[in-house]
């Protein structure tokens, strides 16, 4: 009988775990992925500067030449599923940081231009939107107060229910009373 190889992919405790659970039904999932043929169970720095070099768009190749690694082996790496978990993590990282970028080089000039509709603009309904949103950015928008007008009474559950019955009596003699007058 053969023992089982625990460096093979499909031996080791990494095939069917959690992590590739999570890989394999995730929307995230890169489309027609391989999976690894080895496996390693412990990450090191070096991998995590090979997913980093991926992230940043290098190619297989171009990793083993930076990092002087097999080209194979720096696949087998970037196909581990903690290896995709953490490419696809720094992808939208990535794309969070680059859109906060734009939005915050787009924030000063957003600025001035609604400084210069409020002082240029031929309408004071323009003038007066612009002035009130600048002030709500800067001051935050003001508190509005509301009232809540409740009647408070004391609830007499027994009185309450004694004066149901009695009620519910008057009612049904009055339909008693409007069925024989038919």
């Amino acid at each position: 009988m053969q023992e089982a190889n625990p460096q093979l992919y499909a031996e080791s405790p990494l095939a069917g775990s959690s992590v590739e659970e999570e890989r394999l039904t995730s929307p995230d999932r890169f489309f027609n992925e391989k999976a690894p043929n080895l496996a390693i169970i412990h990450e090191k720095p070096e991998h995590r500067r090979m997913i980093s070099l991926k992230v940043e768009g290098y190619s297989n190749r171009e990793i083993a030449r930076i990092m002087e690694y097999q080209e194979a082996w720096v696949s087998q790496v970037l196909r581990q599923p903690w290896a995709r978990k953490r490419i696809c993590e720094e992808l939208d990282r990535a794309g969070v940081e680059s859109v906060e970028a734009i939005l915050e080089s787009a924030v000063e000039d957003s600025i001035w231009k609604v400084i210069d509709l409020r002082d240029k603009a031929e309408s004071e309904v323009v003038q007066l939107a612009c002035a009130r949103d600048i002030l709500d950015r800067y001051l935050g928008k003001p508190v509005q107060k509301t009232e809540n007008k409740s009647v408070s009474a004391s609830v007499n559950l027994t009185g309450d229910i004694t004066e149901i019955d009695r009620r519910l009596e008057e009612l049904k003699r009055e339909e008693e009373r409007l069925a024989s007058s038919l």
